[in-house]
């Protein structure tokens, strides 16, 4: 039920976390018992067996039991004339150019020339994925269809505000504080925008609508390495920084208005 998938996204969104929290260490201890080839033959058999159980098991015959999907031309129409869908795209791609620009890309080397050891710098991943992964299944159990698009909004602006802390912030602390704050937006945004888009798409376009907004940030992660790399080698990292903040702001405040109308007319 609509009401119920903000916490079904939670747990799936946290059982991702953990996967990317655990599968480097896991894959190391493997490596070092049975080498390279051997780490990534049993984890092959691992995602074999996944496949497996998730085939025999994830079957549900009451939902959406005798439900016709149009023909994909007439379910794009359906979908490009979806508001809230197009603005869940749209601010799924504003948050990776914060994921990007604060995790991915820059913040390695950010740190790096703020004179940090490549220990340091994984300590702060780890403390940043850890309290994203924690987080997710209480932000999802808040992720009701009269929530869910403001915790995208919140998560939005409290990216932005971490890139721009990134620009001046110094210390060791000061950037395991606006690492975790990017974290925990990035947790939130994950689990509360896929849960808006279940909610609010119609049943026979909710795989392509999730397609769409997956799309969309795949788009931003793709791009805006090679983009904001460009500016940076020009201009240097802080404004980089800066100025993905200030777009998040900005995206931010325009979807905070958006939302509500988009919905209005729903």
């Amino acid at each position: 039920a609509p009401g119920d998938r903000g916490g079904g996204m939670g747990r799936r969104t946290t059982a991702l976390g953990l996967g990317f929290a655990t599968g480097p260490l896991l894959g190391g201890l493997l490596a070092e018992s049975f080498d390279g080839k051997g780490s990534l033959l049993i984890l092959a058999l691992v995602a074999i067996a996944s496949a497996a159980l998730a085939w025999v098991t994830l079957v549900d015959k009451k939902v959406a039991t005798g439900l016709r999907a149009a023909t994909p031309l007439q379910n794009l129409r359906v979908l490009a004339s979806s508001r809230p869908i197009l603005l869940a795209a749209l601010a799924n791609l504003l948050i990776s150019l914060g994921f990007s620009a604060g995790v991915v890309s820059f913040l390695p080397i950010h740190a790096s020339t703020l004179g940090f050891s490549a220990a340091a710098i994984g300590g702060l991943y780890t403390l940043r994925g850890l309290l994203s992964t924690l987080t997710r299944v209480p932000l999802g159990v808040l992720s009701t269809p009269r929530w869910s698009y403001r915790l995208m909004v919140l998560a939005i602006a409290l990216s932005g505000a971490a890139a721009v802390a990134l620009a001046s912030w110094r210390g060791y602390a000061e950037l395991g504080l606006a690492l975790v704050v990017e974290g925990i937006s990035y947790g939130m945004f994950l689990t509360a925008g896929q849960a808006f888009v279940t909610q609010h798409a119609q049943p026979q376009i909710r795989g392509a609508a999730l397609g769409a907004y997956n799309m969309a940030g795949g788009i931003g992660i793709t791009l805006s390495p090679f983009l904001l790399g460009a500016i940076s080698q020009q201009i240097g990292l802080s404004p980089v920084f800066l100025g993905t903040g200030v777009l998040l702001l900005a995206g931010a405040v325009l979807l905070a208005i958006a939302f509500p109308r988009a919905l209005a007319v729903v």
